[in-house]
């Protein structure tokens, strides 16, 4: 602690310097948009665009989107379901990838050890799996089985 208490001002310094990321507003790596969304969960991810986002994170949708907020002059938390203006749900049965049978998104709460979630789910209808099915096979754990 006395190491920390001799650095105080630099900890300080180099802790709220991660409050803004001087890469927002610069274009996304895909050119299509300009980065302003970032992952806390991720090491040493970049901020991207919105899509880009959301595509990094198919595999891992509840990491919360930090998003800026240029009104405001900070980022604001949000789920994925809200990252893109037009939507997105987090789609089951194809492996990370949108069913072409897909359920309209189906809102739902998803309990994560970072937080709770209101996000939208999509359930593949190719296969003939229950939505607990899908549900448990995409590792969530359903509250019940009749009505998940």
């Amino acid at each position: 602690l006395a190491e920390y208490s001799e650095n105080f001002a630099l900890v300080a310094r180099l802790l709220i310097a991660k409050e803004a990321d001087p890469r927002i507003g610069h274009p996304c790596e895909c050119g299509h948009a300009p980065r302003q969304v970032r992952c806390s969960s991720c090491m040493q991810m970049a901020p991207l665009c919105s899509s880009c986002w959301v595509d990094q994170h198919k595999y891992q949708p509840l990491h919360w989107a930090e998003v800026w907020d240029d009104s405001r002059g900070y980022f604001s938390r949000q789920d994925i379901s809200t990252v893109p203006a037009e939507g997105h749900s987090i789609p089951l049965g194809h492996g990370g990838l949108r069913c072409p049978r897909g359920t309209e998104p189906l809102l739902m709460t998803l309990v994560d050890v970072n937080g709770i979630h209101a996000t939208r789910v999509s359930f593949c209808q190719c296969m003939g799996h229950s939505k607990w099915r899908q549900l448990f096979d995409a590792n969530f754990f359903s509250a019940t089985i009749d009505q998940p």
